[in-house]
């Protein structure tokens, strides 16, 4: 399979910028938002898991057969989702980008688990920006005081997972968002594309 990358931004944070530059490296195909669609996909491939509980009996292990091995049953999910978001695998990079990830730092690491599973090369470019600046843009300024707990939590759940887990992830604060930032310009050797033209197009659009 082709690399896999997911962009957790904080919303408001530059998620929307960093998918059209990548977008715009050949080969390289990041979808947007699913509104943590892969939470169902994991409640699904969790039911089956919890069916092997009851196995304790020839009865029960019948009346609670699986359709195939769960290591099949992972595989199987695997192909599916790669043939959704890279079909024919004619990208060599692909992805998305999701804002509702890093709210509490176990639903975090339970999210990235399960995406490993499917994905074992899985990058993940965390994405914030200073929470002053963001709780003050579109929606969140409708509830500031909640907003700034969410914005708070996921930039420390996003620090604490990037200490531990600095092989697979990768920062990119709003605030790099300018000519000749190295951090933004990582970000590509990070993920093993090049920085391009069409990329740094897409970055002065934003800059003018």
């Amino acid at each position: 399979m082709a690399g896999f990358v997911v962009i957790m931004g904080q919303g408001r944070s530059g998620s929307t910028l960093l998918l059209r530059m990548l977008n715009a490296v050949p080969g390289v195909r990041i979808s947007g938002e699913n509104g943590k669609a892969f939470d169902h996909l994991r409640a699904f491939v969790e039911k089956f898991r919890g069916a092997t509980a009851h196995h304790h009996t020839e009865f029960y292990r019948l009346a609670w057969q699986l359709p195939c091995t769960l290591d099949e049953l992972t595989g199987k999910t695997a192909r599916y989702v790669n043939d959704i978001y890279n079909p024919d695998n004619r990208y060599r990079l692909t992805g998305f980008k999701e804002i509702r990830y890093g709210w509490v730092y176990e639903d975090l690491v339970r999210d990235v688990d399960f995406l490993r599973e499917l994905f074992p090369d899985l990058r993940i470019i965390f994405n914030t920006r200073a929470t002053a600046d963001a709780v003050n843009s579109e929606f969140w300024k409708e509830k500031p005081e909640e907003s700034r707990r969410i914005l708070e939590a996921s930039r420390a759940n996003f620090q604490r997972f990037h200490a531990t887990h600095p092989d697979i992830t990768y920062n990119v604060p709003f605030e790099e968002f300018h000519e000749g930032s190295r951090v933004l310009e990582g970000m590509f050797d990070f993920l093993e594309v090049e920085y391009s033209d069409g990329a740094h197009a897409e970055l002065k659009r934003k800059l003018r």
